[in-house]
């Protein structure tokens, strides 16, 4: 059975942006506006040289909100599967829930079992993967990230107030 490290992406692995309009901080919207946050590639590529599988289970519900497009929503991830793939980091599978319950979007509008902090995601990659759950971790930026590897019985490190993808990787590997 494989371990691995399941990664949140906005705001762990790509940087926020600042909306002009709301001052709040938010996901990129634009290709161009994709960007790794400090120490992101470092990160991902240790873990893979360790023999970890990586996987991004990441929330975007800004189709079901109608704050962007399926179009807009789909050129920022490939723009991200793309500098992730110039950096030769292999990611074994890519997990995007596109529901809310609150949206407004017919077609995206529900609760589901992918929606972090639900665990649908990580259940779903041990059965396609084989993978040791009980040695694998997430990594994320909000606690819904904590509560979806607890759901699955998987250890997680919050990245923030002062937790950095780096203090997360040492946290990590201090018990590989």
């Amino acid at each position: 059975m494989d371990r691995a490290i399941f990664m949140d992406r906005d705001g762990t692995l790509i940087k926020l942006i600042e909306n002009p309009t709301t001052k709040k901080m938010e996901p990129p919207r634009l290709p161009e506006q994709v960007e790794f946050c400090d120490y992101a590639i470092e990160f991902m590529k240790q873990f893979q040289d360790l023999g970890y599988k990586l996987y991004i289970i990441s929330n975007q519900p800004d189709i079901a909100k109608r704050k962007q497009t399926a179009k807009q929503i789909f050129a920022v991830r490939d723009r991200f599967q793309e500098m992730i793939d110039e950096q030769k980091i292999i990611i074994t599978r890519y997990y995007y829930c596109y529901h809310h319950p609150e949206g407004t979007h017919p077609s995206y509008k529900k609760k589901c079992n992918c929606r972090k902090p639900a665990p649908g995601f990580i259940f779903f990659a041990k059965e396609q993967d084989n993978l040791d759950l009980e040695h694998s971790w997430i990594v994320g930026d909000k606690l819904t990230d904590l509560e979806c590897g607890k759901n699955a019985g998987i250890n997680g490190v919050h990245i923030g107030d002062g937790i950095t993808l780096r203090d997360a990787y040492k946290a990590i590997s201090g018990g590989v």
